[in-house]
C-alpha cells in the first residue's frame, strides 16, 4: 500500500504580479516616410504606424499591472493576455524581453538585466528554478498591416505536488513570512505601501520589419514546406526518389543564418529500425546523399513545443503534471530530458505541431534511460515524446542541413 502523505499548504494572497510593459514604439501615432519619391511640391508619402495594446477589450497604457491573488500549490494556472493590434500601414515585428525580476525579498532571487545575465537567462530561471513556473510567449512574431491580432501571454502555475516536498514546504513558508512581514509593516505605518510578492519588468517591442541579420527569416518559418533534392543538394520541383518533401524544423531561423534544418516527410523515406541500430541504419540511408545531415534529437522537439506555455506538460507517475516551460537553452533541454527519463515520465503536447505527431512511433537519437530511447507518437487528442524500448521498431528520419542559398537561388 502507498503510504498516505500529509502535506499542509498555506493559501496566500501574494499581492500583485506587476508587469511593466514598455514598447519601443508609441501607443499613439508615429509617421514614417516610405515612398522615397519627392514631387515638385517636395511632398513625401507617409505610412501610418499605430500599435495598440488591449486587455479585456480595453485599451491599456504601456504600464500594465496584472494583479494575482491566491497563488498557492495546486492552484488553477493563471493566464493574462495582452492583445497587440497593428492598426497602421506597415508590417511589424514583435519581440519581448525581461529587464528585471524579483521573487519575494531574498537578494539571490532578484534578477537584473546585465551583460552577464541576459533576458533569456532570467526567463529560464522564472520558468524552472522555483516550484511555481512563470512563462511568457507571443502568439506571433510578425504582425502584418491590418492583420489579425497577436497576443502577449503570461502564465503562472504551481502544481499541487512537484515531487519535492521539501522545496514545496520551503517556498510555502517563505511566501508566508514575506506576506506576514508586509502586513506587520502596514500595521505599524498605515501609509506604508505593501510590496508585491513578485515583480517582473517586461519590454514588449513592435518595430517595422527590416532585413537585419538577427531578425527572424520569415521565408524559413517553422513548418514551411521545401522540396529538396538530396543528391544535388538543392531545391527541386517534383517529388521523386531523391526529391523529398521536407519541412523547416528550426524554431527561430534568422536572416543571418546560412543554413536551415529540414525534416523529410515520413512517407518520403519509409525508413525503419530499432533504437539499438538507429545510427547504422541512418548512416547507410544517407551515405549516397550529397546533402549534409544530422540525427533528429529530442531537444529539437522541446524547443518548439515549449512555446505553448499552457498545453505542453511534463507527466510523471504519482505527482502532479507540470508546465514544460520555456526552453531556450540546450543545457535546459538536456536537464529536462534526463529528469523525465529518470522518473519514467513523458512530455505531452498539442497536435497542432504537425511535424511532431505521427500515428506510428518515430525515433529521436536521444537516450531515455539504459533500456529505452526517446520517440514521439500521436496519443489520442495529443502527442507525446516518451521512452520507447530499444528493440522496438519505429520510423527513423534524418535532419537535412541545407544551405539557404541553394534553396533561394533554385
Amino acid at each position: 500500500m502507498f503510504k498516505k502523505r500529509h502535506k499542509v499548504y498555506l493559501k496566500l494572497n501574494l499581492a500583485s504580479l506587476v508587469f511593466a510593459v514598455v514598447s519601443f514604439i508609441s501607443v499613439s501615432f508615429a509617421w514614417f516616410a516610405y515612398s522615397g519619391l519627392v514631387d515638385v511640391k517636395t511632398e513625401v508619402g507617409v505610412k501610418a504606424w499605430y500599435i495598440e495594446f488591449e486587455k479585456n477589450n480595453e485599451v491599456v497604457s504601456n504600464d500594465i499591472v496584472i494583479s494575482l491573488s491566491d497563488l498557492y500549490p495546486g492552484m488553477e494556472p493563471l493566464t493574462e493576455v495582452i492583445t497587440i493590434k497593428n492598426l497602421g500601414d506597415s508590417d511589424a515585428k514583435l519581440n519581448y524581453s525581461i529587464d528585471y525580476a524579483r521573487i519575494l525579498d531574498d537578494e539571490k532571487d532578484y534578477y537584473a538585466l546585465s551583460d552577464d545575465y541576459t533576458s533569456d537567462r532570467i526567463e529560464d530561471a522564472l520558468a524552472h528554478n522555483y516550484p511555481f513556473s512563470i512563462n511568457a510567449t507571443l502568439s506571433k512574431t510578425r504582425l502584418n498591416a491590418k492583420d489579425t491580432d497577436a497576443e502577449f501571454i503570461v502564465t503562472v502555475s504551481w502544481p499541487l505536488d512537484s515531487g519535492n516536498d521539501k522545496l514545496d514546504s520551503l517556498w510555502g513558508s517563505k511566501a508566508y513570512q514575506f506576506e506576514k512581514k508586509q502586513e506587520d509593516m502596514k500595521k505599524k505605518d498605515s501609509n506604508y505601501v505593501k510590496e508585491s510578492s513578485i515583480n517582473i519588468g517586461f519590454d514588449v517591442s513592435a518595430q517595422q520589419v527590416t532585413d537585419d541579420a538577427d531578425d527572424l527569416d520569415y521565408d524559413f518559418e517553422f513548418g514551411k514546406t521545401v522540396l529538396f533534392d538530396v543528391k544535388n543538394n538543392m531545391i527541386c520541383s517534383s517529388l521523386s526518389e531523391n526529391c523529398l518533401k521536407t519541412y523547416v524544423i528550426d524554431d527561430a531561423n534568422l536572416i543571418g543564418d546560412k543554413n536551415v534544418s529540414l525534416l523529410p516527410d515520413i512517407s518520403s523515406l519509409n525508413l525503419e529500425g530499432t533504437f539499438t541500430n538507429y545510427k547504422s541504419i541512418l548512416d547507410e540511408k544517407v551515405s549516397s546523399w550529397n546533402a549534409k545531415t544530422r540525427e533528429l534529437e529530442a531537444k529539437d522537439i522541446l524547443k518548439v513545443i515549449s512555446k505553448d506555455i499552457n498545453n505542453s506538460l511534463i507527466v510523471t507517475p504519482n505527482i502532479s503534471d507540470s508546465i514544460l516551460g520555456t526552453v531556450k537553452f540546450s543545457t535546459r533541454a538536456d536537464d529536462i530530458l534526463t529528469k523525465v527519463g529518470n522518473t519514467n515520465g513523458y512530455i505531452t503536447y498539442d497536435n497542432k505541431y504537425k511535424l511532431f505527431n505521427s500515428d506510428t512511433c518515430i525515433w529521436t537519437s536521444t537516450k531515455y534511460n539504459n533500456t529505452s530511447g526517446y520517440a514521439y507518437i500521436k496519443d489520442n487528442d495529443k502527442s507525446k515524446i516518451y521512452g520507447e524500448t530499444n528493440n522496438t521498431t519505429c520510423n527513423i528520419i534524418p535532419v537535412i542541413i541545407a544551405q539557404k542559398s541553394n534553396i533561394i537561388s533554385g
